[in-house]
């Protein structure tokens, strides 16, 4: 397993919190930790039956599409597990299937946290979504800390764009001056930047 992280030199105390505390928590979370036949079969109450469907479909795309929401909800139950026998997760933001039945339309003038229509968990200004989060988390600091789940190669440079722009919104969000971002892949499982 392989773990990183970056931030600018101003931050060396909370680095250091996060090089002292969170990556050995990691490493004692995830290092044995595997999704088993249990997981992953709950996993697929996130998914839609058309979803579930195209697991198994002949097409290519649409198979791929599925699988990437099946481990982005393997990865959150795998996060749901380790929360409840960890200190180190204060709160995790429901999605999916736990997240709210009732959600709120999306209108003009909304500000803040709200869930898609598939339980997805966005942050909206003026009523635009302007980020999606995989997974949103506050650690027993009260630090709040996102994590991203990709599957397949995609363009580098805009997906550190749009990561140093939710890392932005998050701080701006909620007064940090770091915020902590996981990026979980099925080759290097997890990633701190």
């Amino acid at each position: 397993m392989k773990i990183k992280v970056k931030a600018d030199c101003y931050l060396q105390g909370r680095l250091k919190f996060y090089t002292a505390i969170m990556i050995p928590w990691l490493n004692s979370n995830f290092k044995n930790f595997k999704p088993n036949a249990a997981i992953a079969l709950n996993a697929t109450r996130h998914m839609n039956k058309i979803e579930r469907k195209k697991l198994f479909s002949p097409d290519i795309e649409p198979m791929r599409t599925a699988e990437g929401r099946w481990f982005e909800a393997i990865v959150y139950e795998m996060f749901l597990d380790i929360s409840k026998k960890s200190d180190r997760i204060k709160y995790l933001a429901r999605k999916g299937a736990d997240a709210p039945r009732r959600r709120e339309d999306v209108k003009l003038g909304q500000n803040g946290l709200f869930y898609s229509k598939y339980g997805d968990i966005t942050v909206r200004g003026n009523g635009q979504d302007l980020a999606e989060f995989d997974m949103l988390l506050v650690d027993s600091d009260n630090h709040v800390a996102f994590a991203e789940v990709v599957t397949s190669p995609t363009d580098l440079k805009e997906f550190e764009e749009e990561i140093a722009f939710k890392k932005r919104l998050i701080g701006y969000l909620y007064d940090q001056k770091i915020t902590l971002f996981f990026l979980f892949h099925p080759l290097t499982f997890p990633t701190i930047l």
